[in-house]
């Protein structure tokens, strides 16, 4: 039976399952997509063999029918859709899309398409991640392929963490009762606003432990990480030599170069920027400070890497409370719940000499 959908749900939903990466091995099902019509829905599907994407488009019609189809030749039948609606139907090997002026034909793959896991909840309730959360805790995540135990987010008591060792973030978005490590990568899949649900489990037939996100019509499944995160909360401590509110955006448009020092003295906060390079420019911003909670006669002064910070502000986004231990220690950003942390480790660059060998 005839399926009708929008395009622009449609496109949409197409997008996001075509960015699931191939993994750093190569495996066959990445290229193909599961294309299936039900009652009031057609149901996308694709997986990397790590990662399990699911889409639904919500439309009128359907039945009970499915085809395999190459990913790339989708989205080119997609792309070339009108805007409004457009009706699906799949006959035997043959997948046709028209919408009002055009029909474009794809015909299907042989290719036995993976089972597909079948996720039973460990939990009576997901944790709810809120707008945003997961983009922030992204801040410090680990891209560094000989540590595989830092690229994932850990969940633990309501909050999310990453850490690359040189900073960390921290979220907390509730009474959350997920305790598990998801990979980073998967969690790049929800970084939209929006409500995102979060829960752990076990996929069948194989009996994997998995990790299972939700919003709307999107579902992501992942084999839970079999690695051990560090020791998050040590990291975090309550040393405050100096705290004081600043905005996120003064302190962007402040930024230049590699390398910044922030110092504290009074009422004032300079932004030291340069790059590596002896004799390379340097530029002296000051930021307004909008609240002093913890006064310091003195200064307390922190170089830090400038991409670090830049991370930190723009996961925040608004009033940032800056907190200093003292001169050349860790320094922690927050909003003003508390609940937004980004810590950051002080580092100094080596200068490069002239004519050094690149």
């Amino acid at each position: 039976m005839d399926m009708t959908v929008q395009v622009d749900e449609l496109t949409a939903e197409t997008k996001w399952i075509g960015r699931l990466r191939e993994p750093g091995y190569q495996h066959p099902s990445t290229r193909y997509i599961e294309v299936s019509t039900i009652v009031g829905a057609l149901c996308l599907r694709r997986t990397n063999g790590e990662q399990f994407r699911q889409a639904m488009v919500l439309g009128a019609g359907g039945g009970q029918d499915s085809i395999v189809v190459d990913v790339s030749k989708f989205a080119a039948l997609v792309g070339n859709l009108e805007p409004g609606e457009a009706i699906i139907k799949i006959d035997g090997n043959e997948l046709s899309v028209q919408s009002r002026r055009r029909t474009v034909r794809l015909k299907g793959e042989q290719f036995d398409f993976p089972i597909w896991p079948v996720f039973q909840s460990e939990q009576d309730e997901p944790d709810i991640v809120g707008q945003g959360e997961i983009r922030a805790v992204l801040a410090s995540a680990s891209t560094d392929p000989t540590l595989p135990q830092l690229a994932n987010v850990r969940f633990e008591g309501g909050n999310m963490v990453t850490t690359d060792r040189f900073r960390l973030s921290r979220v907390t978005y509730g009474n959350g009762t997920v305790d598990t490590l998801l990979p980073s990568e998967a969690a790049q899949a929800f970084t939209q606003d929006g409500i995102v649900y979060v829960d752990t489990g076990i996929g069948s037939p194989a009996r994997t432990p998995m990790v299972r996100l939700t919003r709307g019509g999107r579902t992501l499944m992942v084999a839970k990480p079999d690695v051990a995160f560090p020791e998050w909360k040590q990291l975090i401590k309550d040393e405050q030599q100096c705290q004081v509110i600043v905005r996120a955006a003064d302190v962007i448009d402040a930024v230049r170069g590699k390398l910044v020092t922030l110092t504290v003295q009074g009422k004032k906060l300079t932004v030291l920027s340069k790059d590596t390079k002896e004799n390379g420019v340097e530029v002296e911003s000051t930021v307004d400070i909008i609240d002093t909670l913890v006064p310091y006669k003195g200064k307390v002064e922190v170089p830090l890497e400038a991409s670090y910070l830049l991370d930190a502000m723009r996961a925040i986004g608004g009033p940032v409370i800056y907190t200093m231990a003292g001169t050349n220690k860790a320094v922690t950003f927050t909003d003003l719940s508390g609940n937004n942390l980004h810590l950051i480790m002080p580092k100094k660059f080596k200068t490069e000499k002239k004519g050094a060998a690149k």
